[in-house]
């Protein structure tokens, strides 16, 4: 495994990842329950034969480095178009030479448009080309470029690759699917965020997402939930879906 420099990470994270590279599952601790989520991640790529992560909305690469330190040696493809994000991206990838970045996002037309950047506390509060509907007022708004999934599909994708394609644009999700075109029949499994609450002008539903993946040929393998209300109502999933 080649990677850039490691993160300093606590003990939990110690105990989570040892587990997850020796094939177990983590203990049933709060402070593990995220690691076991990964272990599940990892099974399923192991299962599924995986040999290359479309990571489509890197930011800085956390999810990709989670991937390398779960133990996943394959190749993995990161699409990240803020320039912030970038270079943190370039550096966790930095001396991985089956990692690839690419410096533009992905959504169902090829073009630019405008990218929406809300820092808060100098950081990275919230990014997406929807506008969020409760959320602090805009930032900065990026011309930024945009190319369909299928476009490059042939630059990134071997003959032999057995795919997965993971999604974290903010309520752009569904455009990233739909610029797979008819590649998405060679993608055996997905992760991608829904909205229960609408959180985007113009994102789908939870259940639209669902409906359109399933239509796709694939099986609905897990819900994960990413936030809740104040009074305990979902606000978004994590969706894993597989070929299965």
């Amino acid at each position: 495994m080649q990677r850039g420099t490691p993160m300093k990470r606590g003990f939990a994270a110690r105990i989570g990842y040892t587990a997850l590279k020796r094939g177990l599952a983590p203990p049933r601790l709060a402070s593990l329950e995220r690691y076991r989520e990964q272990w599940y991640l990892k099974r399923l790529l192991e299962k599924l034969k995986i040999t290359v992560v479309l990571d489509i909305g890197a930011n800085d690469g956390k999810f990709a480095e989670g991937l390398r330190l779960m133990g996943y040696a394959g190749r993995i493809a990161s699409f990240e178009p803020i320039p912030s994000e970038i270079k943190k991206l370039r550096g966790r990838a930095h001396g991985d030479i089956n990692w690839q970045v690419f410096d533009y996002a992905l959504g169902s037309d090829t073009g630019t448009a405008d990218f929406n950047v809300i820092e808060e506390g100098g950081g990275l509060f919230y990014s997406s080309f929807l506008r969020p509907i409760a959320a602090p007022a805009v930032s900065t708004v990026l011309q930024i470029a945009v190319k369909r999934l299928d476009s490059v599909w042939t630059e990134i994708i071997r003959l032999e690759d057995r795919v997965f394609l993971k999604t974290d644009t903010q309520g752009f999700d569904m455009r990233v699917l739909q610029g797979a075109g008819e590649y998405l029949t060679n993608v055996l499994g997905v992760m991608t965020e829904a909205n229960v609450k609408r959180l985007y002008e113009g994102a789908p539903h939870y259940l639209e997402t669902l409906a359109f993946l399933e239509a796709q040929g694939f099986s609905l393998m897990e819900l994960r939930v990413i936030d809740r209300t104040e009074q305990g109502s979902v606000l978004e999933y994590d969706c894993i879906l597989a070929r299965i």
